[in-house]
């Protein structure tokens, strides 16, 4: 077969990735958001993806669109999410059917899975598939009603923080050179404003007005287009930002004290 004829033939090819000793595992998800635990047996290469159904599955006229897939990644410090959890990595995707995030060396213990699907518009399904292929079987757990979105990206932004990690932004407060002002952004689609208050008395207060707030949303338990934080002494708080894969802009006046 020549390769026009080729061409003609087969609209579209995907060239998989195959190991003979690689294991293969899914769980549905049948929502828009999903946390799970993750529990890894062997160290070694995985490859965690989101997968919706695919295009061929339904009529060429029947204006199916995929929708922007999410996914966060992130390894327990301990044996709960209350000790606390280490960044791995995020990923997300535009139109496409499916969204990787590849772990070269990853090491054996639990960790923390969040992803989200942004459906369309007129999106007709509700329901997707995360995978995970590699050196190991990969145990998933729903555990949503522990670890919420919010509570995992709060976290997720922490570890970032902590280890002063890529894609950090930091001012010191002009007022109060105790404390430190964090904008964190991870490749799964999220931006995230850290405060935090080294001050051993002085609690921080800031009130946030976005003047301009496009392709943007606050998650939970901030919303709209503004916010007020009071970040007590010693202490961390997170605001966390969704972006749209369509693009966003944004503009903000704030005061604080």
């Amino acid at each position: 077969m020549n390769f026009e004829d080729y061409k003609n033939y087969f609209g579209r090819v995907q060239i998989c990735k195959y190991e003979d000793d690689f294991l293969f595992s899914t769980v549905g998800v049948p929502h828009t958001v999903g946390v799970f635990e993750v529990n890894i047996s062997d160290s070694g290469m995985h490859t965690f993806s989101i997968s919706q159904k695919g295009e061929r599955m339904f009529a060429k006229d029947s204006g199916y669109q995929y929708s922007q897939g999410r996914l966060t990644l992130a390894k327990a410090e301990g044996s709960t999410f209350s000790e606390g959890i280490k960044f791995i990595g995020g990923k997300t995707s535009i139109s496409a059917r499916d969204t990787f995030l590849e772990v070269t060396d990853m090491e054996a213990g639990l960790y923390y899975l969040c992803v989200e699907m942004d459906w369309v518009d007129d999106a007709t399904e509700d329901f997707y598939n995360v995978t995970c292929y590699g050196a190991s079987k990969a145990h998933f757990t729903n555990v949503m009603h522990d670890v919420d979105r919010e509570s995992f990206l709060r976290a997720v932004c922490e570890s970032i923080v902590n280890e002063d990690g890529e894609g950090i932004e930091v001012e010191q407060d002009e007022e109060c050179s105790e404390v430190y002002k964090y904008t964190v952004d991870i490749d799964s689609g999220y931006q995230m404003y850290c405060i935090k208050n080294q001050h051993d008395a002085n609690t921080y207060t800031e009130s946030v007005e976005y003047t301009k707030f496009e392709g943007l949303q606050l998650l939970p338990p901030e919303g709209g287009n503004t916010f007020d934080i009071e970040v007590k002494a010693g202490e961390t708080k997170v605001v966390v930002m969704r972006q749209s894969c369509k693009g966003f802009s944004m503009s903000k006046s704030y005061s604080s004290q």
